[in-house]
Parts: structure tokens; sequence; C-alpha cells
């Protein structure tokens, strides 16, 4: 089995961007996102279904059940980047993954900062159900997940990387995460 590195971050931190811009310079890269294999499963049973954010909407036990599916088959494909929350929103709850982090046993975690601002500029134009909140929400919520993903490096003893993604430094961005890959590789 081969250990993925985890990119990781709120929603509307910038992480499918980034991923996109390092796969146009890594074409072979194996990219799972751990979301949408989550709403498609999810979306057999429910077909109305639109997209993750949505998946806030479900029981608690039913979520779990269809995480541990998706995380098994991911385990099976061999993917290089997990593109996932290690800590989301569920209804008014945030909830923290160490059971499946630690099946996935990463040899990096990515957290993808992004300034309040930003997020809540990026929710507001996306076609996504994500969550709302305001950017003192939003802000604990970050805080919380960057401390978890850093938790989990120093934990499992991986390297670990923080970018902060502004709209200025996109370029920069990209290469630093680039790098990451190539070097874990």
């Amino acid at each position: 089995m081969s250990r993925p590195i985890i990119v990781t971050g709120v929603s509307a931190a910038g992480k499918d961007f980034l991923i996109g811009k390092v796969k146009e310079t890594i074409p072979q890269l194996r990219v799972f996102n751990f979301g949408d294999r989550l709403a498609d499963e999810m979306r057999k049973r429910v077909p109305e279904l639109r997209d993750s954010g949505q998946l806030k909407n479900f029981d608690r036990e039913e979520i779990r059940k269809e995480i541990e599916n998706v995380t098994n088959y991911l385990l099976e494909q061999g993917v290089d980047v997990v593109n996932t929350h290690l800590v989301f929103c569920s209804n008014t709850d945030l909830i923290v993954t160490p059971p499946v982090t630690r099946r996935i046993s990463p040899k990096g975690f990515v957290f993808v900062w992004a300034p309040l601002d930003e997020i809540v500029q990026r929710r507001q134009r996306d076609l996504k159900n994500r969550e709302i909140q305001n950017e003192s929400e939003v802000a604990l919520h970050q805080d919380i997940a960057l401390y978890v993903a850093a938790r989990f490096a120093k934990e499992m003893k991986v390297p670990y990387l923080k970018i902060c993604n502004r709209c200025d430094n996109v370029r920069d961005n990209v290469d630093k995460l680039v790098r990451f890959v190539t070097d874990l590789s």
C-alpha cells in the first residue's frame, strides 16, 4: 500500500485549486478527493444530493459508515494525494476524523490556510452548498483544523507544510506544494 500525502484545510481555502495547479506540473499525480467520493457514494442512496457540502445534513452514524467504506476504497487505490478535511462541520458541530487519518497513515500533511476575508468571498461566489459561517466561526474552524493537522503530523512523525494561500502568492504556493510532493515521492 502506498502512503499518500494529505492536503487539508477548511472549505474554500483553495485546496482544489492548488492541487489542480500541481497536477499541471506533475500530470501523473494521483489525487483522491475524499469529500467528492463520499458524496458520490451517498448519492447512490439519496439521488438528489448535489455535492459534498450537503453531507452535513446526514445522520452522523450514516456518514461514519460511509466514511469507512470510502476509506477502504481509498486504501485500495494507491493514490499520491488525498484532498480531505481532518475537521469538518456537521450542522453546528466540528468533527475530527482521527480513525480515518490513522488508517490512511499519510507520509506527510499539507495544511492550506487562507485569510478569512478570502475564504468568505470564495464561499459566497462558490456553487457548492458550503457551510455558512461568519468570519469568527471560520477563524475558529481554521485554527482547530490547523492544530489538528500539525498534531497528527507530530504524532505520526511525518513532514508537515503549512501553505498561506492568498490571492497574491499562488505561484509560490504551487511551487512549494510541488517541491513537498516531489521530495516525499
